[in-house]
């Protein structure tokens, strides 16, 4: 009961997840269960964001050589309740380069062919996910939003005095999270429960870099929204400037 407490009155502004198991894997009960514990971490005040995977439209590769592989979405991005975030390759204006190793700066993105996403077969669509040439249908579609996910180049990350490289959606949902809190600690209130229906406000203005090139396998990127990148990366200062 004290826990139960201490969660009620200091809910987190933001949760992160990147682990991902594929929707057919998993019992509708234990998915159902779990979006019923995020739809109560929204409504006191929790915005969650989860990676969509790392495999491409198929995620499901079956057995441990990657056989009977099938198109389906991640659990627990599939939730209508969570932000999915897909990932993209970036290029910068010039630079990155051996010669001149700097970014100059950004120079747009494709989608990185790793990003999981399409449509989930458990869950219905949310009211939220409209718009921004959102294909028609009543099934939820994953991912919502998406960023820097390809290993190569990756994102760069310093612990204990050493550089290292990280990539995959794991990473994309991180910055997402990151990004979010900004806005939670801005507005000086709780993350202010779903993030859907704010994020997808936003469609087709300045806030998000609408990414238009590149492939998950089953889905290609295009204007507007895709099941590759969903509305696309945001431009951090458009998107702030909006909160």
């Amino acid at each position: 009961m004290l826990f139960d407490r201490i969660v009620a009155d200091n809910p987190g502004h933001v949760a992160v997840t990147s682990w991902g198991a594929c929707e057919v894997n998993l019992s509708p009960a234990l998915q159902q269960m779990d979006d019923a514990m995020f739809a109560n971490a929204n409504a006191i005040g929790q915005a969650w964001f989860a990676a969509s995977g790392d495999h491409g439209s198929e995620d499901c590769r079956g057995d441990r050589n990657g056989h009977h592989r099938q198109v389906t979405v991640d659990h627990p991005a599939n939730s209508p309740h969570v932000i999915g975030v897909g990932g993209t390759t970036p290029a910068c204006s010039s630079g990155l380069v051996p010669g001149d190793p700097a970014c100059a700066g950004y120079g747009g993105e494709s989608a990185w062919r790793g990003s999981g996403g399409g449509a989930s077969a458990l869950f219905a669509r949310p009211a939220y996910q409209t718009g921004c040439d959102v294909p028609p249908g009543d099934r939820r579609l994953v991912p919502d939003m998406a960023l820097e996910a390809n290993p190569s180049p990756g994102n760069y990350v310093a612990l204990r005095g050493r550089w290292f490289i990280v990539g995959g959606t794991s990473a994309a949902v991180a910055m997402w999270g990151g990004l979010f809190a900004r806005v939670a600690s801005r507005q000086g209130v709780v993350g202010s429960g779903s993030a859907g229906p704010r994020l997808y406000a936003l469609c087709g203005t300045p806030a998000f870099h609408d990414v238009t090139t590149g492939s998950n396998g089953a889905y290609g990127a295009g204007p507007g929204y895709d099941p590759v990148t969903g509305l696309g990366s945001p431009d951090v200062r458009e998107l702030l400037g909006r909160f």
